[in-house]
């Protein structure tokens, strides 16, 4: 009630007698109350907390806000979205490969096929020629040079089929990040900053129809996109090695009971170094390695966060000594807003801490039945003496229970 109060208290109706919310209190307060909802597993959170905010609008149409207007109007939403038949999509957009470069298509375990293009259909094309000329563009290419893409999805709305093709397609474009960004661990740039990740997106994604006709009247942008990125050009032996590659990891995956958490993982590792603003990359790696060591902020702490990465290394007091480093300095800027000279730096070696742990799931993923069972082991001695000792105790507790 306290949420929808506040929420109340910035509602305006406009001269065309639309509602409107001013400030950023309600935008706060829609997101306290995705927290407080339950939703169908069905929807996603990117969906359930646009159903929110439409929920809220709704009831604010009709008179005061209140909790019998909100909830009412929050499960006409949820009814309607679970109510409609998925439908085929096509996001058209470009990832940073040279068009001249040959790709085969990738389908994924969620029925969504992806195209590679040296130029996009004309069907498709001719539609996004028309589009822009509603938008203005400083900067290029917008599909030009870069390899066009095309994501085939099923859902049920146009946000669905956007979310969906980004997350399945980030999923690969993290396959091959990893494997391409694991080979430095080092770098130090001259000029502007650039991302660590060699394949970006281009500036842009539309939505069609299959036929190509535009499914939405909108063009979706790219916040991270940089014109100086320059497309990869891949030959065919390089192209057999992503490929490769990526069937390797999808493999590993297979065996792993908790693979959704990884994928998400490699997902969010990928988007975290799209950026070039360092310190937003630095802060997003360190979310991804929170969650990899299965700390958060409500259960965990930054010991336990150094020692369970520190474990995987044969050097575990030198790690440590450097994850202690890595944390006073997201401290720093994180309470102080201290950006360091040495940012990037500080990226690669965090980046490399994140590549590790991935990998260790992904290798060992099949001997644990969820994350937080694999962690852990990460929480075992490192020394032999002590592995031995606790290995003693739990015999002796084994035999003293009778088993």
């Amino acid at each position: 009630k306290t949420f929808l109060d506040n929420i109340e208290n910035f509602r305006e109706i406009r001269d065309d007698k639309k509602v409107r919310f001013i400030g950023f209190t309600p935008i706060i307060n829609e997101f306290l109350l995705y927290k407080m909802l339950d939703f169908n597993n069905e929807i996603s959170e990117t969906q359930a907390r646009r159903m929110i905010w439409r929920a809220l609008v709704n009831a604010g149409s009709k008179g005061k806000i209140n909790n019998n207007s909100f909830i009412s109007a929050i499960k006409e939403e949820e009814e309607n979205y679970l109510s409609q038949t998925p439908r085929r999509y096509v996001i058209a957009g470009s990832i940073s490969i040279s068009q001249f470069s040959k790709l085969p298509v990738i389908r994924t375990n969620n029925n969504s096929v992806i195209i590679f293009e040296k130029i996009l259909k004309k069907g498709f094309r001719d539609e996004v020629d028309e589009l822009r000329k509603n938008y203005f563009f400083d900067n290029k290419p917008i599909f030009g040079s870069y390899q066009n893409i095309r994501i085939f999805v099923d859902a049920k709305t146009v946000d669905d089929a956007i979310d969906k093709a980004i997350d399945d397609f980030d999923f690969v474009r993290g396959v091959w990040n990893l494997r391409e960004n694991n080979t430095h661990s080092f770098r130090i740039s001259g000029g502007d900053p650039k991302p660590v990740n060699s394949f970006v997106y281009g500036n842009y994604f539309t939505i069609h129809e299959k036929s190509g006709k535009l499914a939405a009247d909108s063009i979706y942008t790219n916040p991270n996109f940089n014109q100086t990125i320059t497309p990869i050009s891949l030959n065919s032996k390089e192209v057999d090695d992503m490929q490769e590659y990526l069937s390797h990891i999808r493999k590993l995956l297979r065996t792993t009971k908790y693979k959704e958490k990884i994928v998400r993982m490699i997902t969010r590792y990928a988007n975290a170094l799209d950026s070039s603003n360092f310190s937003i990359v630095f802060l997003e790696l360190w979310s991804v390695l929170e969650s990899l060591t299965g700390v958060d902020h409500t259960n965990g702490s930054y010991s336990t966060l150094k020692r369970r990465t520190a474990f995987i290394f044969e050097d575990t007091t030198y790690n440590m000594e450097v994850l202690e480093q890595l944390r006073q300095y997201r401290n720093e800027y994180v309470h102080r807003n201290i950006v360091s000279v040495e940012i990037e730096k500080f990226v690669y070696i965090l980046k490399n801490y994140v590549e590790r742990l991935l990998f260790f799931h992904l290798a060992n993923g099949k001997h644990f039945t969820s994350l937080h069972e694999a962690v852990k082991l990460l929480d075992s001695p490192t020394n032999l003496e002590e592995i031995n000792k606790k290995i003693d105790i739990l015999t002796f507790a084994k035999k003293f229970r009778g088993y």
